[in-house]
């Protein structure tokens, strides 16, 4: 069973599209557990009805709290799984049919070699696309010129932040070894790739199998490296 990790805020724009390409997945052993930071638009409205129409595959994980922001949230998220794998999903992209399935026989395949001790993540290539979808860049990971070897070295992912949530898929030793997230620094994406490379073994998919959804509403969003962003 794979749980799909889904932090919401504000996010009524896109998150149909993005839930509807969830269940246009190949591969179905996986449920969606939503987080909403604190939304004051229709998210909540969208996850209630969701959630109706599949009672078996989505929960809404309440603890009260809001306005934690994407880390933290994402982190209480992290902290209650006991799933096996875990995939984090951001609310307003749209993924690839075969997303889940590449990606979870890519750590299977890595976990037979390695173990389920061994914490085990696999992140993908992305496609950029606008807010309608239609495609920016083929690879977010070739547009910024990075190279994959930098995901064995955890000190070179502190300088530089090259995985991206929403194609991260991780075992749980991989979750046990990043929660929780104790600082506001590093995104939680980046938090994550610098622990298990650190503690674990990260692995490159060099495929797209996001549709990585620029607005202006976005995190952080995508962008290219240059010599100032290194020297910062």
């Amino acid at each position: 069973m794979i749980e799909i990790l889904l932090s919401t805020y504000n996010g009524d724009r896109f998150l149909d599209q993005q839930l509807e390409s969830i269940f246009l997945q190949t591969y179905t052993n996986w449920k969606i557990i939503i987080r909403d930071d604190g939304s004051s638009d229709n998210t909540l409205d969208i996850i209630k009805k969701w959630k109706n129409l599949f009672p078996d595959k989505i929960s809404h994980y309440e603890d009260g709290e809001s306005r934690l922001g994407a880390s933290k949230s994402f982190s209480k998220l992290l902290e209650n799984s006991s799933a096996p794998y875990v995939m984090l999903c951001d609310q307003d992209d749209f993924w690839y049919s075969n997303k889940v399935e590449i990606s979870f026989l890519k750590l299977k395949c890595v976990e037979n070699l390695y173990g389920s001790d061994i914490p085990l993540m696999v992140c993908t290539d992305l496609e950029v696309v606008d807010e309608n979808l239609k495609v920016l860049s083929e690879s977010f990971w070739k547009d910024r010129k990075d190279d994959p070897r930098i995901l064995q070295d955890f000190e070179k992912l502190i300088a530089h932040s090259v995985v991206t949530g929403n194609t991260i898929l991780m075992n749980h030793s991989a979750v046990n070894v990043s929660t929780p997230i104790l600082t506001d620094f590093f995104l939680h994406d980046q938090w994550i790739s610098i622990k298990v490379a650190k503690f674990g073994k990260i692995f490159f998919i060099d495929q797209p199998l996001v549709k990585y959804r620029q607005h202006y509403n976005n995190v952080l969003g995508s962008f290219k490296t240059n010599k100032i962003y290194l020297l910062n």
